[in-house]
């Protein structure tokens, strides 16, 4: 077989010399049928017998000529070549290999043929001049990482197998087994954690400390439990995110961190940097693309760190300012596109996605201002994506936007607030709600007590 000149590899005879050791000892195809699939076989035919195989040892019917032929028959795939293979097949000349040998032979042949295709639909997508760069990149990148050995591509699962995959990562485990977590002893010992595949939104009114709580999650993750973490950043440069990680952890505000420090000051903020060199996050600074943040870039993004390091944590900051790659005029639509697209990304790279969310200018007309699920801008088809999410509640910042005036230097913004973190949202879990110390002047929030609320 060609494709594109280029000569796909295969070996016929071991496809040939599988199926009849298959054929002639059923226990072989049992054990054949986990790592070899019928569109692993390059003779179109072979393809055929070995699928009308496997259905009928599902079927619980005896694979051998007469059914073989007969299923065959009624599908209307019994040719003339394939008669003529079947009685091949059986007879006792019929050339039989080592069932394991041949299994690795076809398997690693597939495997090829799949890379080749791959590669070039690779290209095709990068020559084409009708495509955005940034998105032919991902499909190809996309058509690349697609291709994996058959076992592993393996959607459907007996509930046997499924229950063994549950047991060894969910069942009767250490802490280490469990989802990630947020740093707050009171949501942390009492919830299964943060799993992979979860989409998480954090939401509240701007300058609430919703980045705040993110960096504290990634930083928390990161340092403490070794977890891979990318941040998206669409609000502020990379530097500044930069800072009020520096902040936090120095207990110096940004605006004293670009002032020349004391001896002390300095020696405090250089051991913290060597701190947060040493962490496992990456920074997105989308102010270096030309779209900003689209689901494009955050694929191609987590594919690549997937690959080179492994991923745990992806954070948005936020979801209003992610783009769609094609234009969508109704904001509501867009909203929804990109909330799928981010629970598809958590999905898809098995990880933790948590978006920041903004609220609905409206939700402050009301006396009680802690935030609800239904405060989110486009609220319907988010709502219904998230598997968590958690509403920041700051009574002492709305008082303090009575005094516009107010500089983080000051004295009252060093001191730590009382935050209510309410859990609006627990698709498999129980909605914990929590209290948190939160310090305007440092962006640092920390766990107080124990205890929820």
């Amino acid at each position: 077989m060609k494709h594109h000149n280029i000569t796909l590899p295969s070996d016929n005879a071991a496809e040939q010399m599988l199926i009849a050791a298959c054929l002639l000892r059923p226990t072989a195809l049992s054990d054949a049928r986990e790592k070899i699939r019928h569109d692993d076989f390059n003779l179109p035919l072979h393809g055929v017998v070995w699928r009308t195989m496997c259905d009928l040892a599902d079927a619980n019917r005896e694979v051998g000529m007469f059914n073989l032929r007969n299923e065959m028959r009624k599908r209307g795939t019994l040719t003339d070549d394939a008669k003529e293979y079947i009685e091949a097949a059986f007879s006792p000349n019929a050339a039989m290999g080592d069932t394991a040998e041949c299994v690795a032979i076809v398997a690693d042949r597939s495997l090829r043929r799949r890379q080749i295709i791959a590669s070039n639909e690779s290209m095709l997508k990068a020559v084409d001049l009708t495509l955005p760069a940034d998105q032919a990149l991902d499909m190809g990148q996309s058509a690349i990482m697609a291709v994996s050995p058959g076992d592993m591509g393996k959607v459907r699962r007996s509930l046997a197998e499924v229950g063994e995959a549950a047991w060894s990562s969910g069942v009767n485990q250490s802490e280490g087994k469990r989802g990630l977590t947020m740093g707050f002893e009171a949501w942390d010992s009492r919830t299964r954690g943060m799993r992979p595949g979860n989409l998480v939104a954090i939401v509240g009114r701007s300058g609430m400390g919703k980045t705040a709580l993110a960096v504290k999650i990634a930083d928390h993750n990161a340092i403490e439990k070794f977890k891979n973490v990318v941040f998206f950043e669409g609000e502020m440069a990379a530097e500044d995110l930069y800072l009020r990680m520096l902040s936090s952890r120095t207990q110096l505000t940004t605006l004293e961190l670009e002032r020349r420090l004391s001896e002390k000051d300095l020696a405090t903020a250089k051991d913290v940097a060597t701190t947060l060199h040493n962490q496992r996050i990456q920074i997105v600074d989308t102010a270096n693309t030309p779209n900003g943040i689209t689901p494009t870039l955050i694929r191609s993004e987590c594919r690549s760190m997937k690959r080179t390091q492994g991923l745990d944590l992806v954070i948005v900051d936020y979801l209003e300012l992610m783009q769609a790659e094609a234009k969508i005029d109704n904001e509501v639509q867009r909203l929804d596109y990109l909330i799928r697209s981010l629970k598809s990304i958590a999905i898809e790279f098995h990880c933790v996605v948590v978006v920041l969310c903004q609220m609905k200018e409206a939700s402050q007309q009301r006396p009680d201002k802690h935030p609800q699920l239904g405060d989110i801008r486009g609220s319907g088809g988010i709502a219904a994506a998230l598997d968590l999410a958690f509403g920041i509640y700051n009574i002492n910042e709305y008082a303090r936007r009575e005094k516009p005036d107010m500089m983080r230097t000051d004295p009252d913004m060093r001191k730590a607030d009382e935050v209510e973190i309410n859990c609006l949202k627990a698709r498999s879990d129980v909605r914990v709600n929590f209290r948190a110390s939160f310090v305007p002047a440092y962006t640092l929030y920390y766990d107080p007590d124990p205890s929820g609320f």
